[in-house]
């Protein structure tokens, strides 16, 4: 990939396709120039999974590449039986399938495509300078030994941990407000978190690289904000001393 493309970033959207397409049309996305990077959780708990599932998926025939969330293996689990309704439910499923019935579409022919197009989607991603990924990776293991477990589901034992690595690792899963109390992107030094919990009121926040620009809207108003979760040059001196 050309060094001069400017890479988007965004995840966790959880059904909140209106402050997703805000926040593209504010970052000026243009498929021709830019590569944009989706880590997972497109359903479940929000308002509109199945449409934004299906923009996901047009988003990917410009040319977008969307990785998977736990939430879209919990949705194929459960219609394959191997996951309780219960369960499923719990972690808001209930919204993504009662969504697939009120709209009035041939379920059996949505479901599949959707089951299809889960079903294509990486778990990683790994460009020149960062790796994409939704939950993360275990530090202590080489990243060809890991799979499903530790790219949805881990939390703290990546969080928390250096990755040794020389790429940033840029992941969602964990909103930034269950380990800080700052709701802005979360820049650690050799991983950064863009889950800015959509699905609680917030914010879905869109990443660009290389230069650390966020812009970030409110689901609820629409509101937009715009920062940069890099650190000056000075604060970077002073931490090298």
């Amino acid at each position: 990939m050309s060094q001069n493309i400017r890479v988007l970033a965004c995840s966790d959207l959880h059904g909140h396709l209106a402050a997703f397409k805000k926040a593209l049309e504010e970052t000026d996305y243009d498929p021709s120039r830019d590569q944009l990077v989706l880590l997972g959780d497109y359903i479940d708990r929000g308002p509109n999974s199945v449409e934004t599932l299906d923009y996901v998926q047009q988003l990917t025939a410009g040319g977008a590449v969307a990785l998977a969330g736990n939430h879209e293996y919990m949705l194929i689990h459960y219609l394959a039986g191997k996951l309780s309704e219960a369960r499923y439910f719990a972690n808001g499923g209930d919204r993504t399938i009662k969504d697939y019935f009120e709209l009035g579409l041939d379920i059996d022919d949505v479901m599949g495509r959707h089951v299809e197009f889960i079903g294509q989607m990486p778990c990683i991603l790994e460009l020149d300078n960062y790796i994409f990924v939704h939950a993360g990776i275990d530090p202590t293991r080489p990243i060809s030994d890991q799979g499903h477990e530790e790219f949805l589901w881990i939390r703290k034992d990546f969080i928390h941990q250096p990755t040794g690595l020389d790429k940033i690792v840029v992941f969602g899963h964990t909103p930034v407000q269950s380990f800080t109390d700052d709701p802005n992107v979360w820049f650690g030094g050799d991983k950064i978190d863009i889950d800015t919990l959509a699905f609680g009121g917030y914010e879905v926040s869109v990443l660009e690289l290389p230069s650390g620009n966020v812009t970030a809207v409110n689901v609820k108003n629409r509101g937009v904000r715009r920062y940069n979760i890099m650190p000056r040059e000075d604060e970077a001196a002073n931490r090298r001393l």
